[in-house]
């Protein structure tokens, strides 16, 4: 595992290549990435300075949230790929391929969007942060409004991760 100092994230990255005695090569890589930072706010200029970034809510009176207090979503990936070399006249080899990407098709879906990175729900009250989020998505994967159309299903402005995708291959080697 490897860490960087810079940020507080973790990635761990491992990967392994096995050769069958029936001559298929397999090989698997396996990827995790901790959650990209997330700098909460109110969504609106709750301070009256007119600044238009948004403010952030308050942990304490006076104290705001540090910047990227919250973290987003972890990220997963298992990778896998199966060779197998056919051996033709005159050192040729043809090579057939199959490779699959994100195999367990894990959603990997990061927040994104003032939807659930808003801590309080609007009208903003002067003491957001002092308790529990009032934005009923704040950090959410799925709407949690109970009035709302899509209630419980996937809130539509997260970011997605990439679907399993699978290739396969031929090669000539000469």
């Amino acid at each position: 595992m490897t860490t960087t100092s810079a940020t507080p994230a973790a990635r761990a990255r491992r990967t392994r290549t096995t050769s069958t005695p029936a001559g298929f090569d397999v090989s698997s890589g396996f990827r995790f990435l901790s959650g990209r930072p997330i700098d909460v706010g109110v969504g609106s200029d709750a301070n009256g300075d007119r600044i238009t970034a948004a403010d952030r809510p308050f942990s304490a009176p006076g104290v705001p949230f540090t910047r990227d207090a919250f973290r987003n979503e972890s990220l997963k990936f298992l990778n896998l790929r199966v060779q197998w070399k056919l051996d033709l006249k005159n050192s040729r080899k043809l090579i057939f391929s199959a490779e699959a990407f994100n195999v367990f098709n894990w959603n990997n879906i990061e927040l994104a969007g003032t939807t659930v990175t808003n801590y309080c729900a609007a009208p903003v009250p002067l003491d957001c942060g002092f308790s529990a989020p009032s934005n009923p998505n704040f950090l959410s994967l799925t709407d949690n409004v109970p009035t709302s159309s899509r209630a419980g299903q996937l809130l539509l402005n997260n970011n997605p991760g990439e679907p399993r995708q699978v290739q396969l291959g031929v090669r000539l080697q000469f």
